[in-house]
């Protein structure tokens, strides 16, 4: 079994994705804004908001009781990244 990603490490990364992104001219997405980055606290939060989701959707059989709307976009957007992992 390999170790998790430390969070410092991960925000890195997903600072550098999401300014990359940002930075397209077609880009549609979550703003991003680099004075503004992510921070460790957003991707813990986020990180145990996503397994609290993993573990409702075990739960409820592929359903989920989170509501997005009552998210900001970016955490919605971290809450999607964690779960691809």
């Amino acid at each position: 079994m390999t170790a998790p990603l430390p969070l410092p490490a991960m925000k890195d990364i997903v600072n550098n994705v999401m300014m990359h992104s940002a930075s397209q001219p077609d880009y549609q997405g979550v703003p991003f804004s680099p004075p503004s980055p992510v921070t460790v606290e957003e991707l813990q939060q986020a990180s145990q908001e996503a397994a609290a989701t993993r573990m409702a959707r075990e739960v409820l059989r592929g359903g989920c009781f989170c509501d997005a709307r009552q998210r900001p976009a970016r955490r919605v957007w971290l809450l999607a990244a964690l779960e691809a992992l």
